[in-house]
């Protein structure tokens, strides 16, 4: 019995290893594991060095809050022509947000459509043109930095390009195997990538173009049940386009026409302000090109300008003087590929007997050349507009077929008739064989050192509010766990942090995802300070690294923790602060008093400087708790004043509380400091310190007296 049962067992492991070996049997099966693989290991080992900029960073808010349940968005980000994208980037995001707030899950998510798209490519490219070629357009796509770049930025330029294949297979299955559903996956994943960006709009003509020219091999049944999926997919946006009667579309015509709109109509469809880290818009108009656009096409299919990509790590590839031409040459070979498309088409169409259709070739080439030719008309008729890589993400994938198309026909050149022309078709071969090789290896190179880079240093990004630091994302991470462990062990669930100047919004933000409320962060203003009374204070200070380390505030903390960035210029530092009674935390205030003001707010007492004299900017404390908060406080905006009067006059006065309203909190012991400028013409005496809170919109309630503070005239 033993026997038998161990007899069975390996029968059945023999099975199980036979499996994929039959997987993977033939030559083409091990291309494309293979290649499975190297795009794995390629964009799914770099997951935790995306760069936490502000487009991913509303991207994942909006999913998570989808995922919650808090909002159901109509639109995606905003364009540069103030229209907004559809949301179906959003809707994506949402689904690994259901899971786990967990950033990689959601760029892993992206990644995986960008390594499927690869396949697809692939699979495509074999289909209908042969190994080789299928190889080399594989290869492409893998090793282009921008590829890898869009797929960190889980941007919707990370799935044109995927969907920009599937919209290519199914026009080549229905126009040139005349299967009657490659039309409805071609019309359906054309919604598909409008759902997603409308810069996939500029391969609408060439579509359109595809369906007149063979129109009789067109199923049309079928392409209309894949547009009735388009439009499917496209109602969110063209709902809340009716809701707005479509303002923002008749500006960007009108505009395009060079008409204006109606007062009131510019007024509604005034876009909002871009968020902090975004690039700003151009300053003057700028009319572009073709030949501007064609730059763009040569930079997207190399590793060229991409260290002048917002928010994106530079390659900085040290040395070699050839590089730059090296970079140009991969590009502008694609752009001959994309040309020699054409005569490829008419070749084909002149040897008919050989029983090839033309569409083979014609349908990339008015796909790629009807993208490039309708983003270049965009860029003149709606100025100011600036063409990028990511609006030609759909064309990407057309250009990486294009290039390995002729890879595969030149390297098969071998003239028959004389000796010396074989010789010299085989010298030719062999060395456009070696500069593809080169150029390929430096693209793989350049977007390699693209990620060694991100995770070495500090990468500066502009943008309308001035320059960010763009950290990778396990920076962040690290600076999450760190935060909670140190709540866990001081018993608090809630951390501080801290700022000296304005508020890190972004920052707070990024920490707020990743803590999901497990503990709770509560951004402070600048000179606002959380007393641990009754309970232990954890603080978070973000800024620039101190060697020697920084203090917290009023009382005494130990530094618990401390992250750096990758160019150890940038630091988080967490530092505890023991528990102490509320009257061992006011020991040091030097007026006491207890005044209750609107809002449940009531002062606990002042400092007030003994050498205070007119024409200085005095700095005082007062110290603030909350009482008994009624149930809309926090969510009204309030003016905290904190005025100096003299018979009955406000003559000096400080503003703020440094707590924004949602953490308003009963029992939290609060030390504001202030800087009130007292005038030159103020005389020596005694003097009202007041405070009064009131919220915005109403009448300024009348300052409540909080003592009496001695100043000295300038002259003494």
């Amino acid at each position: 019995m033993p026997k038998r049962t161990w007899a069975s067992a390996s029968r059945s492991v023999r099975e199980l290893a036979a499996r994929p070996a039959a997987l993977l049997a033939g030559t083409e099966r091990k291309v494309l594991a293979l290649l499975a693989l190297l795009a794995l290991a390629a964009r799914w080992s770099v997951l935790d060095l995306a760069r936490v900029d502000a487009p991913l960073l509303r991207s994942l808010l909006a999913g998570a809050a989808l995922a919650r349940g808090e909002a159901f968005p109509l639109v995606g980000a905003r364009t540069g022509l103030g229209l907004h994208h559809p949301p179906w980037l959003t809707y994506l995001l949402a689904l690994p947000a259901l899971v786990s707030r967990d950033p990689r899950l959601a760029l892993g998510l992206v990644a995986g459509l960008n390594i499927a798209g690869l396949l697809g490519l692939f699979v495509t490219t074999r289909r209908y043109y042969g190994l080789r070629a299928a190889c080399g357009a594989a290869i492409l796509w893998l090793v282009n930095p921008w590829t890898g770049l869009h797929a960190q930025q889980a941007s919707p330029a990370a799935l044109l390009a995927p969907l920009a294949v599937v919209v290519l297979y199914g026009l080549l299955r229905g126009s040139v195997d005349r299967g009657p559903w490659g039309w409805a996956l071609a019309t359906a994943g054309l919604g598909a990538m409008v759902a997603v960006s409308l810069w996939a709009l500029a391969v609408v003509p060439a579509f359109l173009i595809v369906l007149i020219v063979y129109h009789r091999r067109v199923a049309w049944a079928h392409a209309l049940f894949g547009a009735c999926i388009g439009l499917l997919l496209l109602s969110p946006w063209l709902y809340e386009g009716n809701l707005s009667r479509y303002t923002a579309v008749r500006q960007a015509v009108q505009n395009a026409l060079g008409a204006e709109m109606p007062a009131d109509d510019a007024t509604a469809a005034a876009a909002p302000e871009p968020l902090e880290g975004e690039p700003a818009p151009m300053a003057e108009p700028e009319t572009l090109r073709a030949p501007g656009v064609l730059d763009v096409v040569r930079h997207a299919h190399s590793g060229d300008g991409i260290d002048r990509a917002h928010g994106a790590p530079a390659p900085e590839v040290p040395g070699w003087p050839g590089a730059a031409r090296l970079e140009a040459l991969g590009g502008w070979l694609v752009v001959a590929g994309l040309t020699a498309l054409w005569p490829l088409a008419l070749s084909t169409w002149g040897h008919w007997r050989a029983r090839r259709d033309p569409a083979i070739h014609l349908v990339p080439a008015v796909l790629a050349w009807g993208g490039v030719a309708a983003l270049a008309i965009a860029a003149r008729a709606l100025a100011p507009l600036e063409p990028r890589t990511d609006h030609l993400a759909a064309v990407q994938p057309v250009g990486f077929l294009a290039l390995g198309i002729v890879m595969d026909r030149l390297t098969r050149v071998v003239a028959r008739p004389t000796v010396w022309r074989q010789r010299l078709a085989t010298a030719a071969s062999g060395a456009l064989t070696v500069v593809l090789a080169a150029v390929v290896a430096w693209q793989g190179y350049a977007a390699f050192h693209a990620q060694r880079y991100a995770a070495r240093r500090d990468v500066v990004s502009s943008g309308d509010g001035g320059e960010h630091v763009a950290l990778p994302l396990h920076f962040w991470r690290t600076t999450a766990d760190l935060l909670r462990r140190q709540a866990e062990d001081a018993g608090t669930s809630q951390v501080w942090l801290l700022c000296e100047g304005d508020p890190p919004e972004s920052e707070a933000a990024i920490l707020e995802y990743l803590l999901a409320g497990r503990p709770r962060l509560v951004t402070m203003g600048p000179g606002a300070f959380f007393l641990p009374a009754g309970r232990a204070g954890v603080y978070l200070s973000l800024g620039e690294h101190m060697p020697g380390g920084v203090g917290v505030g009023p009382v005494p903390a130990e530094d618990r923790g401390l992250v750096l960035s990758p160019g150890a210029g940038y630091e988080a530092r967490v530092s505890v602060a023991e528990a102490r009674d509320v009257g061992a935390a006011l020991a040091d205030m030097d007026g006491e008093t207890d005044v209750a003001l609107d809002g449940g707010l009531q002062v606990l007492g002042y400092d007030w400087p003994a050498t205070a004299a007119a024409g200085e900017a005095v700095r005082l404390s007062t110290y603030w708790t909350f009482g008994d908060l009624s149930a809309d406080e926090r969510d009204h905006e309030h003016r905290v004043l904190v005025c100096l009067m003299a018979d009955g006059a406000v003559v000096a006065e400080s503003r703020g509380l440094g707590l924004p309203e949602k953490h308003w909190a009963e029992g939290y012991l609060l030390q504001r400091k202030h800087e009130m400028v007292l005038p030159d013409t103020l005389g020596g005496g005694e003097y009202t310190l007041a405070a009064s809170v009131f919220r915005v919109g109403e009448a300024p309630a009348e300052p409540t007296p909080l003592g009496q503070v001695r100043v000295s005239s300038a002259n003494e």
